[in-house]
């Protein structure tokens, strides 16, 4: 196992007013482990897990990634330090090809022109990194519910993300 965890929260509090949903949090993950957080409504799982990814910022704790410590203010601190948080609702645009939705905010352009053969073809390798039986050119909305979270994992890896956290991944019905 390696010397240093991949992340490290210590600690972490979260203050609404004078409610704690968070109150001593402890989470340390290795490379290649899985984890699952459970419990009941209401017991602070979605908390974390938006600390995690900068939509909340901790009232108090530490959170290190590789050993360095990271002060997580927004989402765009998460995304640059390797965390992405795949939503319970889906952030997809329907209407756009599995490609686009990809690269939804990264578009590669060369001379102000999109390069979308280019989007198709990388999109379509971490689309067969992953297994799934979809094409970069297909529609969002042609896709069942499980295709469409490989897409957002799809996005995930696209970006880059070392830390994949996931928010109710089996709540929605997977055969749809």
């Amino acid at each position: 196992m390696p010397a240093t965890p991949v992340l490290s929260m210590r600690n972490i509090a979260k203050a609404f007013g004078k409610f704690y949903a968070l109150k001593g949090v402890d989470l340390t993950v290795w490379p290649g482990e899985i984890h699952a957080l459970m419990g009941e409504n209401g017991a602070g799982k979605s908390t974390l897990m938006k600390i995690l990814a900068g939509a909340y910022t901790a009232t108090s704790g530490e959170i290190l990634i590789d050993g360095k410590p990271h002060a997580i203010k927004g989402p765009k601190d998460a995304l640059a330090a390797g965390i992405t948080l795949i939503y319970q609702e889906m952030q997809l645009a329907p209407n756009l090809t599995v490609a686009e939705n990809i690269f939804l905010g990264s578009e590669l352009a060369r001379g102000g022109m999109v390069q979308r053969k280019e989007m198709q073809s990388q999109a379509q390798a971490v689309i067969d990194r992953l297994g799934a039986q979809f094409k970069a050119s297909d529609r969002v909305m042609k896709l069942t519910i499980a295709e469409q979270q490989q897409v957002e994992i799809a996005r995930a890896l696209h970006r880059n993300s070392r830390i994949l956290v996931m928010d109710e991944p089996t709540a929605r019905p997977l055969l749809a």
